[in-house]
């Protein structure tokens, strides 16, 4: 499935497998399975606020990796690694 459809919302709506994701159900950190409950959820946190984690929904045995960029300290968007290289890849002058 391409990254961007020309009508996200109706995809949204109308594809069974988003459906089925948007129904409440039960989701699991999939990380670190072997490791005791306290140190999973500490690393589940660490993981968050590096802007990554992965998830399953147990329901229907759905795996996501996810990645974001969260909001630093003071509440200010952290710039990706693909914007770093656009702004660096200008050779000093301004965006």
């Amino acid at each position: 499935m391409p990254r961007v459809v020309p009508d996200q919302r109706s995809k949204f709506e109308n594809e069974e497998f988003f459906r089925k994701l948007s129904r409440e159900c039960e989701i699991k950190y999939t990380g670190f399975r072997d490791r005791p409950h306290e140190e999973r959820q500490a690393r589940f946190q660490n993981a968050c606020r590096d802007g990554r984690s992965e998830i399953a929904f147990v329901a229907n045995g759905t795996n996501l990796s996810l990645q974001f960029f969260p909001a630093n300290l003071h509440g200010d968007q952290r710039v990706s690694l693909s914007q770093t290289r656009c702004i660096h890849g200008l050779d000093g002058q301004k965006p």
